[in-house]
């Protein structure tokens, strides 16, 4: 939830009766999917509810992954599945695997996600997904090609006047990991 012009995951500081009427909110939508496919997108959203609202980061890829196999119902790109909704599983699960340290299932995730992207034609969405492959590069010891993707990234995300994402892009050249946990905030 947004506090002091900020987002701010956790329970901390916000209403706990409003927490837990979104969570029983996100399970009844679940629960009540006309279909796999809404059910999915309910999984997704529960997911990131207890991933953000309530800092249960552990609990959230259980969310995604059902996410992910409503996405691909019928396989990749048919008429039962739905892209977008895998594209963003992918995302978060390629996350996950990245902070676990697992470089094989998160490039797989995030390669992936990057392809569902570009075929919907998401090119902000893209470049973001290219800066986390160029994260992947570096952690992989491969800084000359994490620099490239990275130029590239910043190079299209300047032309199209995605400002916060020339931000991060150009600060990922400069060695910030886009991926790393925000300093906690020091007491006033």
């Amino acid at each position: 939830m947004l506090r002091e012009g900020g987002f701010h995951p956790g329970p901390e500081g916000k209403d706990p009766e409003a927490l837990a009427g979104i969570r029983r909110s996100a399970h009844a939508l679940r629960d009540s999917a006309p279909d796999e496919v809404r059910r999915g997108w309910a999984s997704m959203y529960l997911g990131l509810v207890v991933e953000n609202l309530f800092a249960e980061r552990a609990a959230a890829p259980a969310h995604y992954e059902d996410a992910l196999r409503a996405g691909d119902a019928g396989g990749e790109g048919s008429e039962g599945g739905d892209d977008l909704l895998t594209r963003e599983a992918l995302r978060h699960l390629g996350d996950h695997a990245h902070d676990a340290g697992d470089h094989e299932r998160a490039v797989e995730c995030w390669e992936r996600a990057t392809g569902l992207g570009a075929r919907a034609g998401l090119v902000p969405g893209v470049l973001a997904q290219q800066l986390l492959l160029a994260v992947l590069a570096r952690d992989a010891g491969d800084e000359a090609g994490a620099r490239a993707l990275a130029r590239e990234v910043a190079r299209w995300a300047e032309a199209i006047g995605a400002d916060r994402l020339h931000a991060q892009t150009t600060g990922f050249l400069d060695g910030v990991d886009p991926t790393a946990a925000p300093e906690p905030e020091s007491a006033a």
